[in-house]
């Protein structure tokens, strides 16, 4: 972020022992889920409970302690010093920090959660349909603003010439990843600001 190396999101602000051992989150007060249910740190303590991505049990082998001291202050304690810890939240490096709601999921359970997911971000879901399309709309009550742009289609669409057909005859805003002859085409086309380069 410009003004850091990590920046405020769900957590406002943050502590961590000089040991390295305890991380200590101040949790944004306000932030909705998809369903109206405000954010709390049981939410928190309960994701990283349920986490399942590629760091799982590196991640959970280190934790010693999760702990919703209140409503807005979660912590995690580890067995050892674990300096790198907040890289684990940045978008791309895991998961761990995508906070779903522990009541809805405890109600739904994990399968029909995976088919109906809620979360606190920008955007909603809508529509899953695997290989083919993922539909999203905003959501109204972000806790930053609501985005702009109030619905998404993003679409598998494999081949390169029909990605390329399908841009230049104006069904999808962009495509991406259009390489070699299909590249050139579509830069010397009308619409070739909607293609994006390799």
């Amino acid at each position: 972020m410009p003004d850091a190396l990590y920046s405020p999101c769900l957590a406002e602000s943050w502590t961590i022992s000089p040991d390295y051992r305890t991380y200590k989150f101040k949790l944004r007060k306000g932030v909705k889920f998809h369903n109206g249910e405000e954010m709390t740190a049981e939410d928190v303590v309960f994701t990283f409970k349920r986490y399942k991505g590629g760091p799982a049990s590196m991640l959970h082998s280190r934790i010693e302690k999760l702990e919703a001291e209140s409503p807005y202050l979660f912590s995690v304690t580890f067995k050892a010093p674990f300096p790198d810890f907040l890289e684990y939240l940045l978008p791309g490096a895991s998961s761990i920090a995508w906070i779903v709601p522990k009541k809805y999921v405890e109600k739904v359970g994990d399968a029909e959660y995976k088919r109906h997911p809620i979360g606190c971000g920008p955007y909603k879901f809508v529509e899953f349909k695997a290989g083919i399309v993922l539909v999203g709309e905003a959501f109204e009550n972000y806790w930053r603003k609501a985005p702009n742009v109030k619905r998404f289609e993003l679409y598998s669409v494999t081949e390169r010439s029909t990605r390329y057909a399908m841009a230049k005859r104006g069904e999808v805003d962009f495509a991406t990843s259009m390489t070699d002859v299909f590249y050139e085409r579509a830069e010397k086309g009308p619409r070739h600001e909607d293609v994006n380069g390799p």
